[in-house]
C-alpha cells in the first residue's frame, strides 16, 4: 500500500486503565505504518489520572517517539467498552474523509498491529465493506473458553448467525456511515451492528496475540454482559424465537399433565412413577421461568437500549488532540 494524501488509516482504541499496554501498542503501530498516512483516536474510557496515563500523554505529545496524530477523547467516568468504542465512531465520522478507512481495535496487544496491513489488503482487493478478524487460537483460560462457545451455541439458536468475531476490523466509508446511524439509534455492540447490517462482510482467520502487560478482567458479569449487548442487536428475532420455543414447551407440559391425570383417575391402571412424572413437569416449569426472566431481560435490554441512551453529541467528553505540525499539544476543550 503506498501513502496516500488523500486516504487515511484511521486506528480506533478505547482504553481503560491499561496504558502501558497502550503505549507498547502505539510504538508498534507506528513503526508498522509509518510509511502510511495514520491519525489514531484514542477514548480513554473514564481511567483515574494515573502515572501510567501522564507517560502515554507524553508519548502521544512527542512527535520523535509518535510520529502518528492522535486524539485523545477522555470520558469523564468509566461507561463500557461499548460506549468507548459509539464515542470514537462518532467522532472519525466526524473528521473522516470519504475514501478513509477505520481500524476498529483494542489496545491490549491481542488484536496484533500487524494484522492491520492484512485486513486492509483484504478489504480493498475484494471491494468489501468491512473485514472482521475471525478469532484462530486464542490465549484465555477453560472456563472462558467453555463460556464463550456456549454463548456462540446459544447465539445461533435464538438469531440463526454466527458470532465468531469480536471488535478487531476495518471499515469503509458506507460501513462507517452504516454504523453510525445505528449507534444514533441506540445499538452500542458494534459486532453486533455489524451482523445486522447489510454489508458486504468477510472474516479473515487470525490468531489472537498475547496481552502486552495485564491479564483480562472480563470475568462471569462481564461475559454476560457483552454478550446482552450483542444479542440487543437481535432482540426481535430472539424474542420471537423464545415465544415459540414456551409455546412448544407449555404444549408439552400440558400434554403430559392432561396425560397422568387421565390415566390416573379414570381408569384402574396402575401408573409407576407418578411422582417422577410430576417432578419432571415441575422441572420443565422451571425452564418456563428461565425462558420467561430471558424474555424480560431482553426486553429491558432492548428497551434501555432504545430510550435510555443518551445522544453522542450531548454527551460530555475532552479531546485533547496532539498535532504534529506544531509539534506540540494543543487543547481543543470541552465538547457538549
Amino acid at each position: 500500500m503506498a501513502k496516500s494524501d488523500f486516504r487515511k488509516i484511521w486506528i480506533l482504541m478505547p482504553v481503560f486503565e491499561d496504558w502501558q499496554s497502550a503505549e507498547a501498542t502505539i510504538r508498534e503501530i507506528s513503526t508498522l505504518l509509518q510509511q502510511e498516512n495514520i491519525r489514531s483516536v484514542i477514548v480513554d474510557d473514564g481511567s483515574s489520572k494515573s502515572e501510567k496515563s501522564l507517560n502515554v500523554k507524553s508519548l502521544l505529545a512527542n512527535p520523535k517517539e509518535n510520529p502518528i496524530p492522535t486524539s485523545l477523547l477522555t470520558l469523564p467516568v468509566n461507561m463500557g467498552n461499548s460506549f468507548a468504542l459509539s464515542v470514537g465512531v462518532e467522532f472519525v465520522a466526524e473528521k473522516k474523509n470519504e475514501r478513509d478507512l477505520l481500524v476498529v481495535m483494542d489496545a491490549d496487544g491481542e488484536d496484533q498491529p500487524s494484522h492491520i496491513r492484512i485486513l486492509i489488503e483484504k478489504l480493498e482487493a475484494e471491494d468489501l465493506d468491512v473485514v472482521v478478524a475471525k478469532r484462530g487460537r486464542r490465549y484465555q483460560s477453560m472456563y472462558f473458553y467453555l463460556m464463550h462457545s456456549l454463548f456462540k451455541y446459544i447465539f445461533r439458536v435464538l438469531t440463526s448467525k454466527s458470532i465468531d468475531f469480536g471488535n478487531f476490523m476495518v471499515l469503509n466509508d458506507k460501513a462507517v456511515i452504516s454504523v453510525r446511524h445505528k449507534i444514533r439509534l441506540g445499538e452500542k455492540s458494534l459486532p453486533g451492528t455489524i451482523l445486522s447490517l447489510n454489508l458486504r462482510m468477510a472474516k479473515l482467520k487470525l490468531d489472537r496475540g498475547k496481552r502486552h502487560f495485564e491479564k483480562s478482567k472480563t470475568g462471569s458479569v462481564g461475559l454476560i454482559l457483552w454478550g446482552m449487548g450483542i444479542l440487543s442487536s437481535f432482540a426481535n428475532i430472539a424474542l420471537a424465537k423464545l415465544i415459540k420455543l414456551s409455546l412448544i414447551f407449555s404444549g408439552f407440559v400440558f400434554f403430559l399433565t392432561g396425560t397422568v391425570f387421565v390415566l390416573r383417575f379414570t381408569t384402574n391402571l396402575f401408573i409407576p412413577g407418578t411422582i417422577s412424572t410430576l417432578l419432571a413437569l415441575a422441572i420443565v416449569f422451571i425452564l418456563q421461568l428461565v425462558q420467561l426472566s430471558a424474555i424480560s431481560v431482553l426486553l429491558l435490554g432492548r428497551v434501555q437500549a432504545s430510550h435510555l441512551s443518551l445522544p453522542l453529541d450531548q454527551t460530555f467528553y475532552v479531546i485533547e488532540s496532539y498535532e504534529r505540525s506544531t509539534n506540540q499539544s494543543k487543547r481543543k476543550g470541552l465538547i457538549r
